[in-house]
């Protein structure tokens, strides 16, 4: 969700979207944890240190969950998780039918601006790697996720799990740059507006410093 300068117009939009202002309220990303630290924002019960953690630009969607529940799910919206922690598919967040990167300013959940059913969209399945932190991370958020398979995370050190997740999405991030493709990644702002394709290539090169260097990541971790 956007920023609201007045609490007052939150308040109006929750009135009008029929919600709690609360549930409204814990969807807030921009709200700030405090005055000296920009850049830092709360999603859901987590504190997130960068904005390059939330995708404020383009939206992503699982178009499994489009077809069962017509919602879009506050989950999608951390940059770092690019698979669908239900049905184990990379998200998408380009048009089939226009080849648009898609748009929050879409009059239906559903439909690309074109007017592509974006139920109908083709996937991929996701690795394991990239499925066991999106299902971990749900656990840890609250998200439903009974009934469904559960991916180990043996490939993953155990010590990564004890970090906060603004951690380990710093580590991730940080792993990740490590690899020959990090000048695709920009300084500063212009992170927000990483596709799936290259937060998916993050993630892996991520996965495989972690390999290599399964004794020196608690190390690391310390300094994150």
């Amino acid at each position: 969700m956007k920023k609201f300068s007045k609490r007052s117009h939150l308040l109006r939009l929750a009135h009008l979207a029929g919600c709690s202002f609360s549930d409204l309220d814990e969807r807030h990303y921009q709200r700030s944890l405090g005055e000296n630290y920009k850049g830092a924002f709360k999603f859901l019960n987590e504190s997130l240190s960068r904005e390059c953690f939330l995708t404020f630009f383009y939206p992503r969607i699982c178009p499994h969950c489009l077809s069962e529940n017509k919602i879009a799910k506050a989950i999608w919206d951390l940059t770092l998780l690019t698979s669908c922690h239900l049905h184990k598919a990379n998200l998408i967040d380009l048009c089939f039918g226009c080849g648009q990167r898609l748009s929050w300013k879409r009059s239906r959940t559903c439909f690309c601006n074109c007017g592509f059913d974006l139920r109908k969209s083709p996937t991929a399945s996701a690795n394991s790697f990239t499925t066991c932190i999106a299902q971990q991370v749900s656990a840890r958020l609250n998200f439903k996720i009974s009934g469904v398979a559960i991916v180990p995370a043996a490939e993953i050190p155990a010590v990564f799990w004890h970090l906060s997740l603004n951690g380990q999405f710093a580590l991730l991030w940080l792993l990740g740059r490590l690899a020959p493709n990090h000048a695709t990644l920009k300084n500063g702002h212009g992170r927000t507006k990483l596709g799936i394709s290259s937060c998916l290539t993050l993630t892996e090169s991520a996965q495989a410093v972690l390999n290599r260097w399964y004794e020196d990541i608690r190390t690391i971790s310390a300094y994150i």
